[in-house]
């Protein structure tokens, strides 16, 4: 009993934060056979969250737009082994839009994290959205 014990604690411990987060859901979002975008729709309320992850490689072009029924929805997107609550996110939605558009760095898997701000959490809203990705080659390989 104390094994078994000793062994939940220490692989609670390996598990990082942000997959131990309250309201937070993760997904893969799957691209239809040949198509370079796709889109999920979804309604989060209050501090819930979704996190997208979705495959791409060094220099792949990538656009995220959000469309949602509620102006304190956002999106945050993470590199490769960045995670919500315990790194930085390489696009702050609060501060830069609902529209994201670049070329990616790093191979691997990103995260996308649709949420509510604090404020209109607190007022217990609703946000009803849309996420549309588009992934475009490098032209250069």
């Amino acid at each position: 009993m104390i094994r078994a014990t000793l062994c939940v604690i220490v692989l609670a411990a390996l598990i990082p934060k942000s997959l131990l987060a309250q309201n937070a859901l993760t997904e893969r979002i799957h691209f239809p056979r040949e198509a370079t975008s796709t889109s999920v729709s979804g309604t989060i309320n209050e501090y819930e969250s979704v996190n997208y992850i979705f495959g791409a490689t060094t220099g792949q072009s990538v656009s995220v737009v959000l469309n949602s029924d509620n102006l304190g929805n956002y999106f945050n997107i993470y590199e490769p082994g960045k995670f919500p609550g315990e790194d930085y996110a390489m696009f702050i939605g609060a501060t830069e839009g609902n529209r994201f558009q670049g070329t990616l760095l790093t191979e691997g898997d990103y995260m996308v994290q649709v949420y509510i701000i604090r404020s209109a959490a607190r007022r217990g809203e609703t946000a009803r959205y849309t996420l549309e990705l588009s992934l475009l080659s490098d032209e250069k390989k």
